[in-house]
């Protein structure tokens, strides 16, 4: 598991499993959220099945599946929404973490740039 930082509050990695939980939570982190839709690959673990996992061990989870060309206003309010919402540090995961990346970006927008 590669975690990238992108801020205080919002590190980026690619797939995550279930054996990976308990490492997210005593690295510190409060929220997951999932921007890889359920089944875009076979090996891949189902949010429901890692959410429950999670759900055990005090993590909260959102899925908020980005497919790339369908970035919108709607979708990135539902982010900056999660995001939000967790008092404490977010890991974003993807395939790869270059979806999370770029949905990081686009919320963080100008504005929250030049707070920074």
């Amino acid at each position: 598991m590669d975690i990238k930082q992108m801020d205080r509050k919002v590190s980026v990695c690619g797939q995550i499993g279930p054996e990976d939980l308990d490492r997210i939570g005593a690295m510190g982190f409060k929220g997951i959220i999932c921007n890889r839709p359920d089944g875009e690959a076979d090996d891949q673990p189902d949010f429901d099945d890692l959410a429950a996992i999670a759900e055990k061990l005090g993590l909260t989870m959102a899925y908020i599946p980005y497919l790339n060309g369908a970035l919108t206003p709607k979708l990135l309010a539902k982010l900056s929404h999660a995001i939000d919402a967790v008092d404490g540090p977010v890991l974003m995961y993807c395939r790869s973490g270059r979806r999370s990346t770029i949905l990081w970006e686009a919320v963080r927008g100008p504005q929250r740039m030049a707070a920074e």
